[in-house]
C-alpha cells in the first residue's frame, strides 16, 4: 500500500474518522439512490407493459378464432348407439338426420399354421414362399419364431405372430394389415419344397387351410342406400362427416351445430380480454387505505386503450338484426370496476342454437376499412385495434408495444450509464477525504510532538 493511501483513524485528533466518511459519502450516494430508485420503478413499469403485452397477444389469437368463418360453422355428430357407430363432423357437414343400419363390419383375413409344441425349435423346412408378391426363403434351421421375422421383415403387408393356443401348442397366425376384399393375402408355395402346405397354411390344392377370419368388407346402409367399403372407418358416405363402424345394428346419427365447441371459442375470448382488463386495472388503481398507486398509474396510452376497447366492444355492429347486433344480445355482458364480461350461459346456448350465422357476423364481418369500424364485427374490430399496438403501421413497423420497450430499456441503460460514471466519482471522493483527514492526523502529529518539545525545553529553563 503507497503512504497516499495509509489511514491514520482518529488517533491525535480523537474523531471517528470512518464514521464521518460514511456519513459524508452517504449524503453524496443520495443523487445515486434516487437514480436507482427511478430504475427500480422503469423495471416494474417495463415488466408491466411486458404482461399487458402477453395479454394482447392471448387476446388477438382469440380474437382470431372468432373471425374464422369455420369456427360457426362447427357441427357435432351424435350417435344415438355408439357400439354400432361413433362419427365425427367437420364444419362442411350440412345439418341433418341419417338413419344407419350396418349389416356387416369389415375385417382383415388372418390364416393359422398346424400346432407346433417348441416354437423355438428348429421345423428342418427349406424352401421359398411369396406372400403378396414377396418371397421369403427358408432354411432347415429355421423355427416358428424365425420364419415369423422373415414374414414380418419381407414388407408383404400382413403381420405374423407366434400364438400360444393352449401348453404345447402354438402356431404361426398371419394377418393381412388391410381390412375389406381388398386385403385378402396372397399366397404362392414353390411346387417343390412347399413350405406352406407342410407348415398347413396351405392346402395340396393351394387352398387356405386354416382360415380364421376371411377378409370381408363392411356393409351398410345410409337411409336406406345399401354401401360397402374396405374399411370401418368411412368418410365418404357423408360429406363432411367420418363414420366409425363399431358393430351391428341400427342407429339414428344427427348432425348438428357443435354448440359447445363455439361456445368453448367465445368463452376464450371473454377470458383473455378479462384477463387484459383486470391487469389494466391492477396497474392503474390508487389505493386510498396505503397511499399507493399501480406502476402505470397516469400512463395515458394505458388509459387509451382501455377506453378504446370498451368502447368497440359495446358499440352496435351495423347491417344487423336485433339481438345480434350487440354482444349483450347474444347473453355476453359487461361487468364490474375493471369492466370484465360474463356469459349468460343459457342465453348463449339458445343463440347459438337457433341462429350461429348470425352470430358469426357479430364477431367476423369486415367492413374492409383498415380502421376499426360499426360494420365491423366484434372479433374484427378488436383485431384491428390490437394490430397497431403489435404490429404498428408506417415505416417503422414497430407495434406500440415494441417502442414501449425499447423506450424502457434505453432509460434503463442510460441510468446504468450514469450510476457507474457516478460510482467512479464517488470512489475518488472517498480516497481524496481519506487524503484529508489522514494529512490533518499527520498535521495535528507533528503539532503534538512540537508541543512536547517546546514543554521539555521550558522544564528545563525551570530547574
Amino acid at each position: 500500500m503507497c503512504m497516499a493511501d495509509m489511514r491514520i483513524v482518529g488517533i491525535f485528533s480523537g474523531l471517528d474518522t470512518q464514521s464521518i466518511i460514511d456519513k459524508l459519502m452517504a449524503l453524496e450516494r443520495k443523487p445515486i439512490e434516487l437514480l436507482q430508485q427511478k430504475e427500480a420503478r422503469l423495471e416494474q413499469q417495463k415488466a408491466a407493459w411486458q404482461k399487458i403485452g402477453q395479454d394482447l397477444n392471448a387476446l388477438n389469437a382469440a380474437l382470431f378464432d372468432l373471425t374464422l368463418s369455420s369456427t360457426f360453422a362447427a357441427k357435432a355428430a351424435v350417435s344415438s348407439n355408439a357400439s354400432i357407430l361413433t362419427a365425427q363432423a367437420f364444419s362442411t357437414a350440412q345439418l341433418g338426420t341419417y338413419n344407419i343400419t350396418v349389416t356387416q363390419l369389415a375385417q382383415a383375413q388372418s390364416v393359422a399354421s398346424n400346432a407346433y409344441a417348441d416354437p423355438t425349435a428348429a421345423l428342418n423346412l427349406s424352401g421359398t414362399f411369396q406372400i403378396n408378391g414377396k418371397s421369403i426363403t427358408v432354411a432347415t434351421t429355421d423355427s416358428l419364431y424365425s420364419i415369423r421375422d422373415k414374414i414380418n421383415a419381407a414388407g408383404a403387408g400382413v403381420t405374423a405372430t407366434v400364438v400360444l393356443q393352449q401348453t404345447g401348442s402354438y402356431r404361426l397366425v398371419i394377418t393381412s394389415q388391410t381390412t375389406g376384399s381388398a386385403g385378402a393375402i396372397s399366397f404362392v408355395d414353390d411346387a417343390t419344397t412347399k413350405v406352406l402346405q407342410s407348415l398347413g397354411i396351405l392346402t395340396s390344392t393351394g387352398a387356405v387351410a386354416n382360415q380364421l377370419t376371411p377378409a370381408q368388407d363392411a356393409v351398410f346402409t345410409v337411409n336406406g342406400l345399401q354401401l360397402t367399403r374396405n374399411s370401418n372407418t368411412v368418410t365418404d358416405a357423408i360429406p363432411g362427416v367420418t363414420l366409425q363402424l363399431q358393430g351391428a345394428g341400427s342407429v339414428t346419427l344427427n348432425i348438428t351445430t357443435d354448440v359447445q365447441a363455439i361456445k368453448d371459442k367465445i368463452k376464450n375470448f371473454v377470458d383473455k380480454y378479462n384477463a387484459l382488463m383486470q391487469d389494466i386495472s391492477e396497474y392503474t388503481k390508487y389505493d386510498p387505505n396505503t397511499k399507493t398507486a399501480g406502476v402505470l398509474m397516469g400512463d395515458a396510452s394505458l388509459y387509451q386503450l382501455q377506453s378504446s376497447l370498451r368502447r368497440w366492444i359495446s358499440d352496435f355492429v351495423s347491417n344487423l338484426p336485433y339481438p345480434y347486433n350487440s354482444l349483450s344480445g347474444i347473453g355476453v355482458t359487461t361487468s364490474g370496476e375493471a369492466p370484465t364480461l360474463s356469459i349468460d350461459d343459457t342465453k348463449l346456448s339458445q343463440t347459438l342454437s337457433q341462429a350461429p350465422d348470425k352470430v358469426a357476423q357479430l364477431f367476423s364481418q369486415n367492413s374492409g376499412s383498415a380502421s376499426p369500424s360499426q360494420a365491423d364485427g366484434v372479433a374484427v374490430r378488436l383485431s384491428k385495434i390490437l394490430n397497431l399496438w403489435l404490429t404498428g403501421t408506417g415505416t417503422t413497423g414497430v407495434g406500440f408495444l415494441q417502442a414501449k420497450d425499447n423506450y424502457f430499456s434505453q432509460e434503463i441503460r442510460s441510468i446504468e450509464d450514469q450510476i457507474r460514471s457516478m460510482e467512479e466519482r464517488l470512489k475518488v471522493r472517498e480516497r481524496v477525504l481519506w487524503q484529508q483527514f489522514t494529512a490533518m492526523e499527520e498535521f495535528l502529529a507533528q503539532l503534538n510532538a512540537q508541543s512536547s518539545w517546546l514543554a521539555q525545553k521550558f522544564a528545563q529553563l525551570n530547574k
